[in-house]
């Protein structure tokens, strides 16, 4: 016997008028559907869905289901570039809970997201940078070179921020005061990490330039 889902429906309900499948709140009904056991893989042809609300429900259910979204992880990267904040926002957040084992290279795409035209994701790269482990650091490192111009200074970012628990707070106050604004994002992110032992370097970070470092710096943990 077939077992009916009622997330069938709620997907031809949400591709059939999607302001209204928002308005109603329906992604939370179809969320609770992929958890009770609908197969993720009817999420793929709505992540690249031509109506953008038809996107951001799939995006966003996929955030809410942590590991269990990690094999569609190539198909949410490709809304990590999109100029749609909430695309963007939740791809990345799904990129950092399953940028891991066998999708261990996909890290990379985190650090890239450093270099965003919109404040907002550039944060939300460094909040989830702060949470990456060593393997993702470590990772991101070997692929630095893939980003361009900018590969050596997400080389030395990502490798201080790897090995930071032995972080010399000379080099982090480097960091912080290097010219390019990505290498002023890894400064603030190290500075995190050490602001228990040195306090200085975040009230360093707090008086930078660049209102994205400002304001992590002032954050609190």
């Amino acid at each position: 016997m077939t077992t009916f889902f009622l997330g069938n429906p709620l997907v031809a309900e949400l591709l059939a008028d999607p302001a209204a499948f928002k308005e109603r709140g329906r992604a939370y009904q179809l969320l609770d559907e992929y958890f009770a056991g609908l197969s993720v893989d009817t999420l793929r042809p709505l992540l690249t869905h031509a109506d953008t609300l038809v996107r951001h429900a799939a995006v966003w259910v996929a955030s809410e289901l942590g590991q269990q979204a990690c094999t569609l992880l190539d198909d949410v990267i490709t809304l990590i570039q999109d100029e749609d904040r909430f695309l963007s926002y939740h791809a990345l957040e799904v990129t950092a809970v399953c940028a891991d084992g066998e999708y261990l290279n996909r890290f990379i795409h985190i650090p890239r997201a450093l270099e965003s035209r919109d404040e907002v994701i550039r944060t939300l790269a460094m909040r989830l940078l702060t949470r990456a482990d060593e393997a993702q650091l470590a990772a991101g490192h070997r692929q630095a070179a893939s980003i361009g111009l900018s590969a050596d200074v997400h080389k030395e970012g990502l490798l201080m921020l790897a090995t930071c628990r032995l972080c010399n707070p000379d080099d982090v106050r480097h960091m912080l005061l290097k010219d390019e604004p990505v290498a002023r994002m890894y400064g603030v992110i190290a500075a995190k990490h050490l602001q228990q032992r040195h306090p200085e370097l975040l009230q360093l970070a707090a008086e930078l330039p660049d209102s994205d470092v400002r304001r992590f710096a002032a954050e609190t943990s």
